[in-house]
């Protein structure tokens, strides 16, 4: 093994039984007599990558993709089919917080027992005892039974002890989306001061902007495949167009049909046929900076009479916050009668938006606004903000001296 690398991981593969018709428990198997039927899958396909010692790095993939079996492989959870796992320093990992406390005993004495799982003898403990549950917030209840613990107290303690026992390697699996808002950004800071003192982070996180600020490189999986591996930004941004791609992709052949079938109802019938999402000069875009124009243009094919028509256009966060709607008349679309089509272009001058992803959801309704036609999520992007600005919103402003 490289003396300057931290991890090593060389030609992996990892294969899981998917079971049909497993059998759980003695009676079924006298019951059924069948064997049990299972397709071998392979989760991880001859994955190779190498960190360095100090080295932040970030696993990005869609659900499914590997990353939490590839930390697990890192944390000697599993093992893998073939290949080899090579790993240099004592090893932290927060795959699964706080699943080895005991819920009859208190947090001191979980503190205790997970703290020596991971290798602190009694005296280190005692020595770290006291940060420990700085670090948590929690000096009022720490001699309470665990089971009186919130989820967030529960979160708050286990990623105290994790990051307190002086590891070389931390494992972190998608830790820092629990708890509150202040308690994240006290995780984020922490994680950032433990990067900066030498130790070796290997993060799984779907929040690019996490990514970007802590790790030096990115691992992006595609069905347990290294698809590619570089900077975090440029690297992040590639991956969140396939993701993009993708979800329009199945918005268009999905989404749309099934909406068709429920909504249309003894109304009529309507179809999108068209969706263009660009930018100022007209080429297709997903990743957008804050203030870049957006335009959006459809098609629909409309039996109805749509002379007292509505088309309401939504922006929603992905994390289903409603942000903003407009809705314009006929004055507003063009529809052509001979080909029975409802076109119309909306252009958003200025994304005042701060980083996340968003999405539009489509809703055509009549004179009574009842829902004529509903597609949602008919166009998804992603705002990247260079700014500093906190929160969804960016309002243009001036730091004034009186």
């Amino acid at each position: 093994m490289n003396p300057n690398n931290a991890i090593e991981v060389r030609n992996v593969s990892v294969t899981f039984r998917k079971y049909f018709n497993k059998s759980y428990s003695l009676k079924e198997k006298l019951i059924h007599r069948t064997p049990d039927q299972y397709e071998m899958v392979n989760v991880l396909k001859d994955l190779s990558f190498e960190v360095k010692k100090g080295e932040a790095v970030g696993l990005i993939g869609e659900n499914g993709c590997g990353k939490s079996t590839t930390l697990k492989l890192l944390a000697g959870i599993l093992y893998p089919d073939s290949g080899t796992v090579e790993i240099q320093g004592r090893i932290s990992s927060l795959l699964e917080l706080g699943a080895g406390f005991h819920q009859d005993l208190s947090g001191r004495e979980n503190i205790y027992i997970n703290a020596s799982i991971m290798g602190l003898s009694m005296k280190e403990i005692r020595e770290k005892m006291d940060s420990i549950i700085d670090f948590a917030e929690m000096e009022d209840c720490i001699d309470n039974p665990v089971r009186t613990y919130s989820t967030g107290m529960y979160m708050r303690l286990a990623f105290s002890i994790a990051i307190n026992v002086d590891a070389d390697v931390i494992l972190i699996d998608e830790i820092l989306a629990v708890g509150d808002v202040r308690f994240q950004a006290k995780c984020f800071d922490k994680l950032i001061e433990l990067k900066q003192s030498g130790i070796t982070i290997v993060l799984v996180s779907h929040s690019m902007e996490q990514i970007e600020k802590i790790c030096d490189k990115s691992i992006w999986l595609i069905h347990g495949e290294l698809k590619e591996e570089g900077e975090p930004r440029e690297t992040g941004a590639r991956y969140l167009n396939y993701m993009t791609a993708n979800q329009l992709q199945q918005s268009e052949t999905n989404e749309i049909t099934k909406e068709q079938d429920n909504l249309t109802q003894n109304k009529g019938t309507w179809s999108l046929k068209r969706i263009s999402q660009t930018n100022a000069e007209g080429f297709h875009q997903e990743v957008f900076s804050t203030g870049e124009e957006l335009r959006l243009e459809m098609e629909l094919e409309a039996s109805d009479d749509v002379s007292n028509i509505m088309v309401e256009i939504n922006l929603v966060r992905e994390d289903g916050l409603f942000c903003c709607g407009v809705s314009a008349g006929m004055e507003s679309i063009v529809f052509d009668e001979t080909e029975k089509m409802v076109k119309f272009c909306l252009c958003f001058k200025e994304l005042n938006l701060l980083n996340g992803i968003y999405h539009f959801d489509l809703n055509i309704v009549d004179g009574e606004a009842k829902s004529l036609f509903f597609a949602g999520n008919v166009c998804t992007f992603q705002i990247r903000s260079e700014r500093d600005e906190r929160g969804m919103l960016y309002l243009r402003h001036a730091w004034m001296k009186e």
